[in-house]
């Protein structure tokens, strides 16, 4: 009797990553949402071949998320510098940004919650 055993897919960790980063908001920037895609397509073309189905349909994929995002790309860096202050020209809010961060890894910490900071962001 032969057992054969199987392989998980390396392609499916990549694709439900990249839906459940899409559903929960993770993406901050148009390059880790475009670095994820093309991962998706790169695995296609490892473990499927260049030619296969998964693999075009991956490409058509960026197509036309590239396509997106250079068609709404004054939009897109809109958000990315409400979502990170980082990315703009504000030093000011930058700073808040970090601060704000800061504090809340901090209260992240365990038994550190109920601690009072007397720090204060705008």
């Amino acid at each position: 009797m032969m057992i054969q055993r199987v392989k998980k897919h390396p392609l499916t960790e990549p694709l439900t990553l990249f839906h459940k980063n899409i559903r929960k908001h993770k993406y901050e920037t148009r390059q880790q949402f475009t670095d994820h895609v093309n991962l998706i397509v790169n695995n296609c073309i490892t473990y499927n071949g260049f030619n296969s189905e998964l693999t075009k349909t991956a490409q058509r994929m960026l197509e036309m998320s590239n396509k997106e995002i250079n068609q709404n790309s004054q939009a897109l860096e809109k958000l990315e510098h409400e979502i990170n202050p980082l990315l703009g020209d504000d030093p000011q809010a930058a700073l808040s940004f970090l601060c704000r961060k800061s504090i809340e890894r901090m209260k992240a910490v365990p038994n550190v919650s109920d601690m009072k900071f007397g720090l204060h962001c705008t």
